[in-house]
C-alpha cells in the first residue's frame, strides 16, 4: 500500500513460484537447527548463505525497475520485498518457535536426506551425462523460439476445441479482425473519411479480398456524402417521373379496387425537400447503436469499422487502406505481439542487468575474482543447458516462462 495501491495479476501469479523460493530460506534454518547445539553455532553457519541468498534473487527482481512496464515493475517490488522478508522471518521467527529436545535425538535419515549424502561430484556418469546434454545443447539451443500469441498459452479441452472449430465454420470467428479508424478535426471530417472507407473496403469485400466488415458508412453519412445522394434522388425524380407513377399507380390500383388516394402519403414523400441528417438523429434506430462506431471529443473525433479477413492478406489490406489520408489500421493481435516483442528484448537486457547485479554482489561477498566466475559457471552452464533442453523438447518461450527461467 505503501509504494502501490494496487497489484498487477502477473506480480500474483508469479507470487506462487516465489513460495517455492521462500520456502527454501526456512527448510535451510530447520535443516541446520537439528544438527546444532546452540543459536549461536546455527547464526555463525547459515545467516550469511541465507542472506546473500535472499539479496541475489531480490536484486535481480528489482532490476524490473528499469523497465518501462508498470505491471513488470509492480513485480520487481512484490517479488523483491517478499524474497528479503521471507529470509529474515526465516532467521529471526524460526529458532525462537522451534523446540529442540533435551536430550539429542538421533533422527531418522530420509530419502532427501539419503539422495544428498551421495557424492555426486565424484560420479563419472553424472560427468558424461552433463557432457553428453551440453554437446546435444550445442545444436539445439538455437531452435528455440518466443511465442508472441497469447491464445495459444491456455489448455483448452478436446470438446471445447470441436465446438469452437464448428462455431468458426458459421460466424467467421477464426478469421482476423481489424479496426480501421477514419478520423477528423470535426464529426463531418471523420465522417467524410469513413465514406471514403467505406467505398474501398465494398470494392475488396467484392474482390474476395476481405471477408466481412461491419461499418455504418452505408447509413451514416457525412453531410456532403448526404447532398451528393439528394442530388441523385432529385435528379431522377423529375416532375415527368412522378407523375407517370402516380398515374401507374392509380390505374394498376383501380383495377384491384384501391382508391385513387391510397398512395398519397408516397407522393407527397416524392415531393419533401430532404436535407442532411445529423448522426444523432439515427439514435431513433433501435438495431443500430451509433455510439458503437463514433468517438471522439472537441477537436478529435474518429469513426471506426471493423474488418474481417485472413491472416496472410493483413499486409496487403493494411498498404492499401494506409492511402487514404487520416485512415488508421489498429491490429489489435498485431499490437500484442509487438508489445511480447519488446517484452522478449526487454528481458534479454534484464538477463544482462540480473547477472552483472549477482556477480558484483558474489565479489563484494568473496572478495575474489576466481570464486566468482567458479561460482557463476553453474547459473551460465545451466541456463545453456535449460535452453538446450528446451529446443531439442520444442518448447518454446512465452510470457510467463520467460520471466521465471530469466530469474
Amino acid at each position: 500500500c505503501i509504494v502501490r495501491d494496487k497489484i498487477s495479476a502477473i506480480s500474483l501469479g508469479i507470487g506462487s513460484v516465489l513460495l517455492g523460493v521462500t520456502l527454501d530460506y526456512s527448510l535451510h534454518v530447520l535443516t541446520h537447527i537439528r544438527d546444532n547445539n546452540s543459536a549461536k553455532s546455527l547464526y555463525t553457519e547459515i545467516s550469511k548463505p541465507i542472506l546473500m541468498s535472499s539479496f541475489t534473487t531480490a536484486l535481480a527482481f528489482f532490476c524490473l525497475l528499469f523497465l518501462d512496464s508498470q505491471a513488470l515493475q509492480d513485480l520487481g517490488v512484490f517479488a523483491g520485498v517478499s524474497s528479503l522478508g521471507a529470509s529474515f522471518f526465516a532467521l529471526i521467527f524460526i529458532p525462537h518457535l522451534y523446540k529442540k529436545p533435551v536430550i539429542k535425538k538421533k533422527y531418522r535419515n530420509t530419502l532427501i536426506d539419503k539422495f544428498s549424502a551421495i557424492p555426486l561430484h565424484k560420479s563419472k556418469w553424472i560427468f558424461i551425462g552433463l557432457a553428453a546434454i551440453c554437446v546435444i545443447s550445442i545444436f539445439t539451443y538455437k531452435k528455440v523460439l518466443f511465442n508472441k500469441d497469447l491464445t495459444k498459452l491456455n489448455y483448452e479441452p478436446p470438446v471445447l476445441m470441436e465446438a469452437q472449430h464448428n462455431l468458426e465454420q458459421i460466424t467467421n470467428i477464426a478469421s482476423k479482425s481489424v479496426y480501421v479508424a477514419g478520423d477528423g478535426a470535426t464529426l463531418q471530417d471523420a465522417l467524410a473519411v469513413n465514406d471514403s472507407i467505406y467505398k474501398v473496403l465494398n470494392k475488396l469485400e467484392a474482390s474476395k479480398q476481405i471477408i466481412d466488415f461491419s461499418s455504418i458508412g452505408a447509413l451514416v453519412q457525412s453531410a456532403k456524402g448526404q447532398t451528393n445522394k439528394i442530388k441523385q434522388w432529385n435528379s431522377f425524380w423529375t416532375a415527368n417521373e412522378k407523375q407517370f407513377v402516380e398515374d401507374n399507380l392509380v390505374e394498376s390500383g383501380a383495377k384491384l379496387g384501391f382508391k385513387p388516394t391510397t398512395h398519397q402519403q408516397f407522393y407527397k414523400l416524392l415531393d419533401k425537400e430532404f436535407t442532411p441528417l445529423n448522426p444523432a438523429d439515427f439514435s431513433v434506430l433501435k438495431v443500430l447503436n451509433i455510439e458503437d462506431y463514433i468517438g471522439g471529443e472537441e477537436g478529435f473525433y474518429t469513426v471506426t469499422t471493423l474488418v474481417k479477413l485472413d491472416d496472410d492478406k493483413i499486409d496487403s489490406f493494411t498498404k492499401q487502406l494506409n492511402k487514404l489520408s487520416g485512415v488508421v489500421v489498429i491490429d489489435r493481435k498485431g499490437i500484442n505481439e509487438q508489445f511480447l516483442g519488446n517484452l522478449k528484448n526487454d528481458f534479454n537486457d534484464l538477463v544482462f542487468y540480473s547477472l552483472i547485479v549477482v556477480l558484483i554482489i558474489l565479489c563484494i561477498s568473496y572478495r575474489s575474482l576466481s570464486l566468482t566466475i567458479v561460482t557463476a559457471i553453474p547459473i551460465g552452464l545451466t541456463w545453456f543447458i535449460t535452453i538446450g533442453i528446451m529446443g531439442l523438447l520444442g518448447i518454446q518461450f512465452n510470457i510467463f516462462n520467460i520471466i521465471i527461467s530469466s530469474f
